[in-house]
């Protein structure tokens, strides 16, 4: 099937799934997500992350470099600086497109990525350091998100709502899902995605699925990638543990060092390469064309990216040396692939009945348009 009728085929269905995760349905529960209901929504959301970033930079001076161990034993005293705005990822990706073809789609939820600097005044030792101030920023921020809503209350939001508990925060508050209110005085939920200034591009692609396509099916090839080859390829981007200057398992816990392999969705199948045969590591055509993700296509052809990237890869590591049949590498991938959207479908089947085959339709095409990557 050509893609564009791949696309047609499930554009509709995509964008009426229902995620769940909702706060305050009974606030949001009657607002349809049209394209131009979600980009009203952003635009509300990215107006509040603006003026939320004023009132912190108005507190924020910045202080003198300190350890991350300093860092952490001072966080809820610091003041930080504004947080920055990325843009939406997964489907509402696309809603400019939507709007412009005239789309009577309906999203499921609105997801929004917004970004930590990463601050030059604090020394980060080593991965695990960088990882403990990392969580440290989120916790300080969210704080800090509260106080701004609980101070100021502002006027485009339910603050109420979006101060309240739900069952995804264990009890406590998350103002990160924020109910916005839009100018016709009704409400909708946007979930932030927070990462941070050094992975925010990879963040960025890693969440962005092919339009038409749900999230799991390009997730899927990540996972089981990520498992032939010993990384993680999650929002952090690819990391993975050493044991003398070598991945190894990551179910090894002895001697054994977390690093990043790389966080440029542009260059990483590359950067994986030199990782495992080094710098100066022999490339191919194929690997040559498609050394990670390409932004400008990645509405069409992500899976496509995905596949040619991971065969130019596993060609490379048989030429130089690093592992001793590519074609066997390569037929696993699909066959791991295949599995892996068969047991998600089925998963996803069994609690929306109303779906009737479309998630099995959804990850037949995924896996078809692999495999005609994969087995040619």
């Amino acid at each position: 099937m050509h893609m564009q009728q791949i696309f047609e085929s499930f554009r509709r269905f995509t964008q009426t799934i229902q995620e769940g995760g909702g706060k305050a349905p009974s606030l949001t529960g009657q607002t349809s997500l049209t394209p131009n209901v979600a980009n009203e929504a952003m635009q509300e959301y990215q107006r509040f992350i603006s003026q939320w970033g004023a009132w912190l930079d108005g507190k924020f001076t910045e202080p003198p470099t300190m350890t991350s161990e300093e860092f952490l034993a001072q966080e809820r005293s610091i003041d930080l600086p504004a947080i920055q705005y990325v843009g939406p990822v997964g489907s509402v990706s696309y809603t400019q497109q939507d709007i412009e073809q005239g789309s009577d789609v309906i999203y499921g939820d609105i997801d929004v990525l917004v970004e930590i600097p990463m601050p030059s005044w604090i020394q980060l030792e080593d991965p695990t350091q960088e990882r403990l101030v990392k969580l440290a920023l989120r916790r300080a921020y969210k704080r800090q998100l509260i106080d701004y809503i609980e101070e100021t209350q502002p006027p485009n939001i339910h603050a109420d709502a979006t101060l309240s508990r739900n069952d995804f925060s264990e009890g406590q508050k998350e103002p990160f899902m924020i109910i916005l209110r839009l100018e016709d005085g009704s409400y909708v939920q946007a979930d932030s995605i927070v990462t941070y200034s050094d992975i925010s591009s990879w963040t960025k692609e890693r969440f962005t699925p092919m339009r038409g396509f749900k999230g799991y099916v390009h997730g899927n090839f990540y996972d089981v990638l990520s498992d032939m080859l010993n990384v993680s390829m999650n929002r952090s981007g690819v990391v993975a543990k050493f044991q003398g200057g070598k991945i190894v398992p990551s179910r090894m816990r002895k001697d054994v060092q977390v690093k990043k392999v790389s966080s440029n969705p542009r260059t990483f199948f590359v950067d994986i390469l030199q990782v495992f045969a080094g710098s100066q590591a022999e490339s191919n055509p194929l690997l040559d064309a498609n050394p990670g993700l390409n932004p400008e296509t990645h509405e069409t052809d992500l899976l496509k990216t995905l596949a040619s990237g991971a065969k130019g890869l596993f060609i490379a590591l048989q030429d130089n040396g690093v592992i001793d049949d590519a074609e066997q590498k390569i037929s696993s991938l699909l066959e791991l692939y295949r599995e892996k959207n068969i047991r998600e479908a089925e998963r996803r089947e069994s609690k929306d009945p109303s779906a009737a085959g479309k998630f099995f339709e959804m990850s037949d095409a995924a896996t078809r348009i692999v495999s005609d990557v994969l087995v040619s």
